[in-house]
């Protein structure tokens, strides 16, 4: 950038220079504002020192070959809350190598959004047995944890977990199952929105159908409706036609599943295996044209766990 000569010249640079010095110098990390002249300078780092490093070192990080692979979608939901007001939410942790211990998918978030710099702690003899230590001593949340979170009145979105709450009391259904239906979300099914508290319930009506038609299903004691692939299939085959073109009746998918469900679903397996026992269940003692079927064209399938 050139600067003007003269008066006019010098009060621009004046300008320029008071405007670099009064920018606020910290990162943030759990919405507290750490000053950076108060973290230890590179070279004076020592073991257990918590220090930033600019975006200009971040090919300074060495990410272990042993440790576990990075994901995008994790590295994407990453760059999304490092740039929130909240910041960083846990330093990375490396040795006096520079060798990433904790935090690959952090320093990736940061290199792809760009972010300004990221605070480090040194733990200078961590090696690849921490990094496994670290991932299997820590108990991970299960749902139940993040219902009675995010259900607590101090929460934001209290209300919207405590009507999945009653949901799945009245309805007897599996979390995921509960949490797909009342939200509508074809995505990830609710869970993402649902762990971090962001979930809300968009389709009551449409959620209540199903519920209770998987209610009455679960009475018969023919199959077992806590499988999410039986629920998936249940619904999707809703939407199909027999071969004589007329859309196929739900009132016979549940007495067809009163009567012959003992007979199919036993076996388990992925996605296609519970379209294909949902149609024969449906097509057991049917009219050949009554009858239905499934394309991968018409209902996509995938390989999810319950």
């Amino acid at each position: 950038m050139s600067i003007k000569k003269g008066k006019g010249g010098r009060r621009l640079h004046r300008a320029v220079a008071s405007s670099l010095l009064n920018k606020p110098n910290v990162l943030t990390m759990l919405g507290h504002k750490h000053d950076r002249a108060t973290l230890a300078p590179y070279g004076k780092v020592k073991d257990g020192q918590v220090f930033y490093v600019r975006k200009e070192h971040f090919d300074r990080f060495k990410f272990l070959p042993t440790n576990r692979k990075t994901y995008d979608n994790q590295v994407h939901r990453l760059m999304g809350l490092l740039k929130e007001p909240r910041g960083q939410r846990d330093p990375v942790k490396i040795n006096k190598r520079w060798e990433v211990i904790d935090g690959q998918h952090r320093i990736q978030a940061a290199i792809k959004g760009q972010i300004d710099a990221i605070m480090v702690l040194m733990q200078e003899n961590a090696t690849i047995d921490d990094v496994i230590v670290m991932n299997t001593s820590q108990k991970k949340w299960c749902w139940q944890d993040y219902l009675k979170t995010h259900s607590h009145e101090s929460r934001p979105s209290h209300g919207e977990y405590k009507k999945l709450s009653k949901f799945m009391e009245d309805y007897g259904l599996n979390y995921k199952v509960a949490i797909w239906l009342l939200s509508g979300n074809n995505h990830d099914y609710g869970v993402e929105d649902f762990e971090e508290g962001s979930f809300e319930v968009k389709e009551e009506d449409k959620a209540i159908k199903q519920a209770t038609y998987l209610k009455t299903i679960k009475g018969y004691k023919k199959v077992d409706v806590s499988v999410f692939k039986f629920t998936k299939a249940f619904i999707a085959l809703q939407k199909l036609h027999s071969k004589d073109g007329k859309k196929m009746l739900i009132g016979t998918l549940m007495s067809k599943l009163k009567k012959y469900g003992g007979k199919y679903f036993s076996a388990g397996g992925n996605q296609e295996y519970y379209y294909d026992e949902m149609c024969n269940c449906y097509n057991e003692r049917t009219p050949k044209m009554k009858q239905i079927s499934w394309t991968q064209k018409l209902i996509p399938t995938d390989d999810e766990q319950d």
